[in-house]
Order: structure tokens, then C-alpha cells, then sequence
């Protein structure tokens, strides 16, 4: 069992790059029902249950460029994480994320990036912000 929390994404074909470092609290993962209301003559607004739509997550924090003393990784993986969403975006592939806690909880998800900004903070180091949403390959 893992002695810590970790954070890997990949491009669901090599091994998962770990974050070096978490952020504050874990994304929840959102999802929504496309349920749909009708307003009847005689027994008022109904409501008829439809499917669960895909999950979505935000995700945002701090990646060191250099390796600090609390870095759980080397941090050069901070620049893999960055090069392989930006190349999500532009080559249209999925990612995957993988999310584990000491408990042996596990969130293992594919997904599509929609949104995804990078920058510096005054160390250099990167800040990153994304907006993930569930992607389900359809197999034919």
C-alpha cells in the first residue's frame, strides 16, 4: 500500500508520469443527469430520469521546475506533465489520470482535455489550471 497521495497522468499507451508534488485538496469529480422536466394537465411537473452525463474535473496548482525538498519525484516530470497536455490538445488524444490516496483509494479516469493554461509563478516554477472532461472510446 502506498505510504502517501499521488497524482500520475499518461497518454493511455506509456507508463503514468507522477506529479511532484499535490495540490491543496484532490478535484471532485463532477456529473450531471440529462433528466428532463414535462409539466402535465392533472398531476403537475414530472420528471423523467435519463442517463448520468460524462464526469468533469478542474484541476490547478503550482509544478516546480526545481527540485525542492518536498518534490515526491524528480521534478523534471513537471515539464512532461505540461508537454503532454499541451499535445493533448493539439494531436486531440485522451489522458489518463490515475489519483491515489494511503487508503488504496483509486480514481483511474480517461479523459479529454477541454481546457488547459500554463504559466510562471515568481520562482519560475509553473503554474498550470485545466478542465478535464470523461472520454469514452467507442468501440464499433
Amino acid at each position: 500500500m502506498a505510504s502517501k497521495a499521488n497524482i500520475y497522468i499518461s497518454d493511455n499507451i506509456n507508463d503514468g508520469i507522477q506529479f511532484p508534488n499535490l495540490p491543496e485538496v484532490f478535484p471532485n469529480l463532477e456529473r450531471s443527469s440529462n433528466n428532463e422536466e414535462f409539466v402535465t394537465f392533472n398531476n403537475g411537473t414530472i420528471t423523467l430520469l435519463d442517463d448520468a452525463g460524462l464526469q468533469t474535473f478542474s484541476m490547478g496548482f503550482m509544478l516546480p521546475r526545481k527540485q525542492y525538498y518536498w518534490c515526491q519525484c524528480d521534478a523534471g516530470n513537471s515539464i512532461a506533465i505540461i508537454a503532454l497536455l499541451v499535445r493533448s490538445q493539439e494531436e486531440k488524444l485522451p489522458v489518463r489520470f490515475v489519483f491515489s490516496d494511503p487508503t488504496g483509494n483509486l480514481i483511474n479516469i480517461l479523459v479529454s482535455t477541454e481546457k488547459f493554461s500554463y504559466g510562471f509563478d515568481r520562482n519560475l516554477d509553473f503554474v498550470f489550471a485545466g478542465d478535464f472532461k470523461e472520454f469514452r472510446i467507442v468501440t464499433l
